[in-house]
C-alpha cells in the first residue's frame, strides 16, 4: 500500500498587522511559502533559522493578495531564496503602488521586488507532491485568489474568510457584494470538512463558517 501523505503547514505571526504567513510541505521538504508578512531583521533571522532547521527547500512563494503587510517579505524571499514570488495577473495595478502604500501603514523600509504574475484562475501551482487550484476570490482586493489542496482538504484564504468573519472592503478594490458573492459560490460549495487557513487569526472549516458565520 502507498504511504499516506501528509501534508504539513508552520505558521509565523508576523509584522505589526499581525499576518499569517505560512510554510508548507511534505515529507520530501518541497516548500511552499504562504504570504510572506516577516518585516524586520528579527522575523527574518526567526524564518531562516526554521527553514535551516528542518531542511527545508523552498520552491515557490504564492501571494493571496498584494496588500502590503501581506507581502513586505517577498524581497527577502528573492533575495535569500532566489524563488520570484507569484500573483494574480489582476493584481498588477495595487502591487504598482506597493512602496507608497506600505510606507503609510509603517512599513517605511519597504520596497517593491521582481514578482510573477502567473496564479490564474482555475491553474494549478505544483511543488514536491502538492497541487494547490488556484481560485479567483476578489472583493477584498482585486486579484485576490485562494489556494486549495483537494486531496489534503485545505485552503488557503488569505483575507477573503477569516473565523466568523470576512475581509474588510473599504480599501482599494474592495466590495462588498462581490467578496460576499465569491465566498458563497467559489468556497462555500467545497466540502464542509474542508479546513481554512486565513491570513489572519485562527483556522476554521468550510462547514463552520457556512453555519455560524454572521455575514453569512
Amino acid at each position: 500500500l502507498p504511504i499516506s501523505f501528509m501534508m504539513k503547514i508552520d505558521k509565523f505571526i508576523c509584522n505589526h498587522v499581525g499576518v499569517n504567513t505560512y510554510l508548507v510541505y511534505g515529507d520530501d521538504k518541497i516548500t511552499c511559502v504562504i504570504d510572506p508578512g516577516f518585516a524586520n531583521d528579527r522575523e527574518f533571522e526567526t524564518f531562516k533559522d526554521y527553514v535551516e532547521k528542518n531542511e527545508l527547500s523552498i520552491k515557490r512563494c504564492l501571494i493571496t493578495h498584494p496588500h502590503p503587510d501581506h507581502i513586505v517579505g517577498g524581497g527577502f524571499i528573492v533575495n535569500q531564496y532566489n524563488v520570484i514570488p507569484e500573483l494574480s495577473p489582476l493584481s498588477v495595478e495595487l502591487y504598482e503602488q506597493f512602496d507608497l502604500w506600505a510606507a503609510s501603514i509603517g512599513f517605511v523600509d519597504a520596497k517593491s521586488f521582481d514578482v510573477s504574475y502567473s496564479l490564474l484562475d482555475e491553474s494549478v501551482v505544483d511543488f514536491g507532491d502538492l497541487h494547490f487550484k488556484v481560485i479567483y476570490t476578489p472583493g477584498h482586493a482585486e486579484g485576490s485568489v485562494c489556494f486549495y489542496e483537494e486531496s489534503e482538504k485545505v485552503l488557503f484564504s488569505g483575507d477573503v474568510l477569516f473565523r466568523s468573519g470576512i475581509g474588510r472592503t473599504d480599501l482599494p478594490t474592495g466590495d462588498y457584494d462581490t467578496l460576499c458573492s465569491y465566498i458563497k459560490n467559489r468556497i462555500f460549495t467545497l466540502p464542509d470538512d474542508v479546513v481554512v487557513y486565513p491570513g489572519h487569526g485562527d483556522r476554521t472549516t468550510v462547514g463552520y463558517e457556512k453555519r455560524s458565520n454572521p455575514f453569512f
